[in-house]
């Protein structure tokens, strides 16, 4: 891409202004190109601008997945780079609402909520705690409530999410599974509950394959009969070559 050419010379600015005019013109609309318009301006050290471009499209009607990767792409931008975890959370939530229920969109936004739950703990944490301790996110990582409201949440995505890809036989659906047992084990679920998980993962995975090996046609053999018509007629075709 043209812009991309610009910025490799040196000329950001033209890289930014190409891809502007895009995003007005013919390109209106596109996830791809507001995105990597956002990841110049974020390299420009544009951090809030990236995230307007992004967000102004956010409220557009488009694919699921182009909405999943628009709304991952945004939240990371607002968590790690603008250290805004509020509306990060609040992207994902609505995110999951608006119809993102792939395992990409899942797993990135179990993972945030993990992250924010020990952020959240470790602050609480911090008087009695973490001024005598250097392991910090280690101490975080314990204690979180299994029915604590971000927990709840997620599992109810997963459990949704599984639930749908199941009923339409979708590939997807043994990678919710094992993404779900991931995320129980980083939460320190129970052990009964983890094990559950895994027996329901490694279940699912057997009837895939136990229904796969079904599904194939053994070849069709010829009968004793059927072996000799075909003799015959073949016979009768090189008697006919010969005459």
């Amino acid at each position: 891409m043209w812009a991309s050419l610009e910025e490799e010379c040196g000329y950001q600015e033209k890289a930014r202004d190409i891809l502007k005019r895009q995003t007005k013109g013919y390109a209106q609309g596109s996830v791809e190109i507001a995105v990597l318009l956002a990841a110049i301006n974020l390299r420009a050290g544009q951090a809030e601008e990236a995230a307007a471009g992004l967000q102004s499209l956010v409220g557009e009607r488009m694919e699921p997945s182009a909405k999943s990767f628009l709304v991952r792409w945004l939240a990371s931008v607002y968590d790690v780079v603008l250290g805004s975890q509020s509306a990060a959370q609040k992207l994902y939530r609505n995110g999951w609402d608006a119809g993102c229920h792939d395992a990409a969109y899942i797993s990135a936004a179990a993972d945030f909520e993990l992250r924010q739950l020990r952020r959240n703990l470790c602050a609480s944490r911090k008087q009695e705690e973490c001024a005598e301790h250097t392991g910090c996110p280690k101490l975080s990582s314990q204690g979180i409530p299994m029915d604590h409201d971000a927990v709840t949440q997620v599992q109810s995505m997963f459990q949704a999410a599984i639930f749908k890809s199941r009923a339409s036989k979708s590939t997807e659906c043994a990678l919710l599974l094992r993404l779900y047992v991931d995320f129980l084990v980083a939460l320190g679920a129970p052990i009964a509950a983890v094990r559950k998980a895994e027996a329901e993962a490694l279940d699912y995975s057997v009837q895939s394959v136990q229904l796969g090996a079904a599904g194939k046609k053994r070849p069709r053999q010829c009968s004793g009969t059927e072996e000799n018509s075909q003799k015959k007629t073949m016979a009768k075709n090189d008697l006919c070559e010969c005459n």
